[in-house]
């Protein structure tokens, strides 16, 4: 008992000035520089791109897009990826073929172009981010 009451009491003086008043006025439009309405576009993204192996099917990828409104955020896969697989070029050890990668460059334009589901979304990635780590780089920095 002696414990309730001690915790009640350590607890009195907060709750005494917790309370927070809301005003609603709805006649009134809130803006920050010009703007007044969420744009979802900017905040509501997932870390995914339309490509991604990961979508289940092609029919939750459009219900999850659309019917939520969800943007394409980012795509920090494909690009690392790409250059595990990268050929060198046999003259400078290290380095990128850049034979190899004009040749994976016109493949995955092409399969892009070929996939018509992965361009219907093409508007939901406006604010688009492409990633790499450092680590792809081939003296290890991005200088």
């Amino acid at each position: 008992m002696f414990r309730k009451l001690l915790f009640s009491l350590t607890l009195l003086p907060s709750l005494m000035w917790a309370q927070d008043f809301v005003d609603v006025n709805l006649d009134v439009k809130h803006a920050v520089n010009g703007v007044s309405q969420f744009d979802r576009s900017k905040f509501i993204m997932i870390h995914a791109s339309s490509t991604d192996s990961e979508w289940p099917s092609e029919a939750i990828q459009k219900q999850f897009l659309e019917d939520y409104d969800v943007y394409l955020g980012r795509d920090n896969g494909s690009l690392p990826w790409n250059l595990t697989i990268c050929e060198q070029d046999p003259a400078k050890p290290g380095w990128p073929s850049i034979s190899y990668l004009q040749q994976k460059g016109a493949q995955i334009k092409s399969d892009y172009l070929a996939n018509t589901n992965a361009r219907q979304y093409e508007n939901r990635r406006s604010a688009y981010m492409i990633g790499g780590q450092e680590g792809m780089f081939p003296n290890q920095t991005a200088e």
